[in-house]
């Protein structure tokens, strides 16, 4: 059952779509102030009435199927995937005045070659082939790894680690941020929905 969160206290400056990727989501409450589609995001900056309907926003999200690897560090904070991959993002500013909406289409994975030479191949190649090189240079590298869970990811940070990038470091169940001893930084994620991040920086290196 999908929750109907309405707002009769202020009209609407523009009106929800309904194609695409607004589909995905209940109508917001509250004035619609800009919205920003593509086919891979939907950004949206919406007037808040009160607290009790954004809290129900919420509510109707997760009715929808926004309930995987949930995080919610405060009530104004909301993120998680569907079953899809879409993930959704809610936070709201301004003193509870107004909250944005952002909805991510899921990545287009592919079988990828980890780098033999250059930025990426400084770091040892992930247990997963599945993922997107978004970027590959003698200096910077960074890709999106599928086929990633936590435990695998954490056995990443391990190799990395291992690997010599443990100057400096700072480590969490989501992330891990180390140099090594020729100042190249790493940067590792963990995004959720069973995907990480690799950032590798050597544009500084000794």
């Amino acid at each position: 059952v999908i929750r109907q969160v309405a707002c009769s206290a202020l009209d609407t400056a523009e009106a929800w779509p309904t194609t695409g990727l607004a589909e995905k989501l209940p109508e917001p409450p509250g004035r619609i102030e800009s919205i920003d589609m593509n086919e891979k995001q939907l950004r949206a900056s919406i007037d808040r009435c009160s607290d009790a309907e954004y809290k129900a926003y919420i509510e109707s999200c997760k009715d929808m199927g926004f309930t995987i690897d949930a995080e919610r560090s405060t009530e104004d904070f909301y993120r998680a995937y569907s079953e899809e991959g879409y993930l959704l993002d809610l936070s709201s500013y301004s003193s509870g005045e107004d909250f944005t909406i952002t909805l991510d289409a899921p990545l287009e994975f592919s079988e990828i070659a980890w780098p033999t030479s250059g930025a990426g191949s400084l770091v040892p190649a992930p247990q997963s082939a599945k993922g997107i090189i978004d970027s590959d240079s003698s200096t910077f590298f960074f890709a999106y790894v599928g086929g990633t869970s936590p435990d695998a990811f954490a056995q990443y940070v391990d190799a990395c680690s291992q690997a010599g990038f443990n100057v400096d470091y700072n480590r969490g169940d989501t992330f891990y941020q180390a140099d090594n001893a020729n100042g190249v930084s790493l940067s590792l994620d963990y995004r959720g929905y069973n995907t990480m991040t690799v950032r590798v920086d050597a544009s500084n290196a000794g």
